[in-house]
């Protein structure tokens, strides 16, 4: 049974080495936790936060869920419930993750990913392997937030793919879609996950006309340096 604290702020020293997102020597850095009811049982060094949970971390790192259990001596806990792990301008949202508390890395399921340059990314699953590194799996992209007749107007759908914020994302077993329409497959795919102009390959256009029939334009853009 986990037995109620008198205070809902409790101040925890990190215990586990650090991740690749940490800069700093194990055990030197402080996490804090916030809900409305945190609980402890001390025969297994579990805590348990429930209600408004939230985790801050020096540096920006934030965890926000419904409710938690986390283990102090691995750090390694589970949040369900308007999950959200923010880091900067990233998000992700979920109503499930396991979570490394050491470094706020994560598996969310069911998740939507939001990153700085714009892209969004809805997934079966993300996993948050880095300060800016997530690994997708089912899921699909798309830089538009608009909707037309309820669809987007164009996403990639993959199987799997690695996320290098700033940098590229490397896809597998790739459908490209135009209003929820297959128009493309290839088994493998680079992009780039990041604002600056890249060379590459633009959203097609799609026409049709009683002579000519069908017509599917793929506009190319040439980012001249």
């Amino acid at each position: 049974m986990l037995r109620p604290l008198n205070r809902v702020c409790v101040s925890l020293l990190v215990l586990a080495a650090a991740g690749p997102s940490h800069a700093q020597a194990p055990g030197s850095e402080e996490t804090e936790i916030r809900a409305d009811q945190v609980s402890f049982e001390r025969a297994r060094n579990l805590y348990e936060a429930e209600g408004n949970v939230r985790v801050e971390q020096p540096g920006g790192r934030v965890l926000e869920a419904d409710w938690m259990v986390v283990n102090t001596t691995t750090q390694i806990g589970v949040a369900v419930g308007n999950v959200r792990v923010r880091e900067g301008e990233d998000e992700i949202r979920a109503n499930f993750a396991a979570i490394d508390l050491s470094t706020l890395q994560a598996i969310a399921l069911g998740a939507e990913l939001d990153v700085a340059e714009g892209l969004a990314v809805q997934a079966d699953a993300v996993r948050r392997t880095g300060e800016q590194s997530y690994v997708i799996e089912g899921g699909s992209f798309s830089s538009c937030r608009c909707t037309v007749y309820g669809r987007r107007p164009w996403q990639l759908d993959v199987g799997e793919a690695d996320v290098d914020v700033g940098g590229y994302a490397t896809a597998r077993h790739v459908f490209f879609r135009v209003l929820d329409v297959p128009l493309l497959y290839v088994p493998w795919l680079i992009l780039p996950v990041k604002d600056e102009r890249q060379s590459g390959a633009l959203p097609p256009s799609v026409a049709s006309a009683s002579r000519g029939g069908t017509e599917v334009e793929l506009p190319v853009f040439w980012a001249a340096r």
